[in-house]
């Protein structure tokens, strides 16, 4: 069984997990309608006409990964081994099948489709943070990755019984920043970036879409709300929605363009 192990000599947890092949390849794409008898049953899903579960007809469906990181199943344990600091892997990971077309993409995707995934989202993170067990939830998105078996649209989100290193590391420049200005860095960053506009992107009524700072990778963007708030799920509100799904769209399209990579519908 895998597990979260603390490395002392850098103060970072590590999952270690045995070596598994995974779903095996079956020549056919389990997230297409039709093949849903190919995922586990599903967690949650937006239907039509009131179709079952597990069916065509879903317009947004959350399925377990087949090969899981973390899993709701496990009994959260915490132990030391002498020196050493463990964590079972109490959590979950599950996959956000975002569109039933097989060949969409963020810059192809209707805003009305975006509207649903990002509701789904607050959705999952919601039901999510009802379990005390877990402290931290990400979600993330590689699109049609270098030798990715499965191209179809999805987002997997995972939830662990830790802070992720990198989250901890933000909030406690946050809190520190805070603690000297009794200012939020965040949305400090928003006013001086929108006031100089040198980095602005793009600027809605709800978000600013910038490009860092101290960008660590070429086209790092940053979507922030120009409005302050703690939690993704609480600040989602129907314009909120509309507003973020119309900026993804358009985004996503002018990158895709500007790379070739766009595919016409």
């Amino acid at each position: 069984m895998s597990d979260l192990r603390k490395d002392p000599t850098r103060g970072r947890w590590v999952l270690v997990r045995p070596t598994t092949s995974g779903q095996p390849p079956t020549g056919e794409c389990p997230f297409c309608p039709g093949n849903e008898s190919l995922t586990r049953p599903e967690i949650s899903a937006y239907r039509k006409d009131g179709s079952p579960p597990d069916t065509p007809g879903w317009s947004v469906r959350v399925i377990p990964e087949i090969d899981p990181y973390f899993g709701v199943e496990h009994e959260l344990v915490r132990e030391g081994i002498g020196l050493y600091d463990r964590v079972s892997p109490r959590g979950a990971t599950e996959l956000i099948v975002e569109s039933p077309e097989h060949g969409d993409a963020p810059a192809t995707m209707r805003e009305e489709q975006w509207e649903q995934v990002l509701w789904m989202y607050r959705e999952r993170l919601r039901d999510l943070k009802g379990d005390s067990n877990i402290r931290d939830i990400l979600v993330t998105r590689r699109h049609r990755s270098p030798g990715s078996r499965i191209t179809h649209p999805y987002s997997r989100l995972t939830a662990i019984p830790i802070i992720f290193d990198d989250v901890r590391r933000k909030l406690r420049q946050c809190r520190d920043y805070y603690q000297y200005k009794r200012r939020c860095i965040y949305c400090d960053i928003v006013r001086q970036d929108l006031a100089d506009g040198d980095r602005v992107i793009h600027a809605t009524e709800h978000f600013a879409v910038l490009a860092p700072y101290a960008a660590r990778s070429a086209f790092e963007t940053w979507i922030l709300p120009r409005r302050h708030g703690c939690s993704y799920e609480d600040a989602l509100t129907e314009d909120v929605v509309v507003d973020l799904a119309s900026l993804l769209k358009s985004y996503f399209g002018t990158l895709a363009g500007s790379l070739g990579t766009r595919r016409s519908r």
